[in-house]
């Protein structure tokens, strides 16, 4: 089992507006803790730099942290779905 503070290989990102006009993240990890595309047994926390995020042209104001994420044995929990009540496609990006 992934222990605290344990890295991943890649992550990623495949955005998508959903019925509602939210957009929608599906991450896919790959390489070191990870399994078929998910995180591998542990306990996780995702932090999305705001630097990385791009709506409309306009940065993400504020870094997002959502720790306490807990998968074992494929069972995952904490808040699903991740959606984001905002209007337009964010894009990840380099600094």
């Amino acid at each position: 089992m992934a222990g605290d503070n344990a890295a991943i290989g890649s992550i990623s990102v495949a955005a998508s507006t959903n019925g509602s006009g939210n957009t929608v993240a599906m991450l896919t990890f790959s390489g070191a803790n990870t399994e078929g595309g998910s995180l591998g047994d542990g306990d996780w926390m995702l932090l999305i730099e705001h630097s990385m995020v791009v709506s409309n042209g306009v940065d993400m104001v504020s870094d997002y942290e959502q720790s306490n994420i807990k998968r074992l044995f494929g069972i995952s929990t904490g808040p699903a779905p991740w959606t984001a009540p905002i209007s337009g496609c964010w894009e990840p990006h380099s600094a």
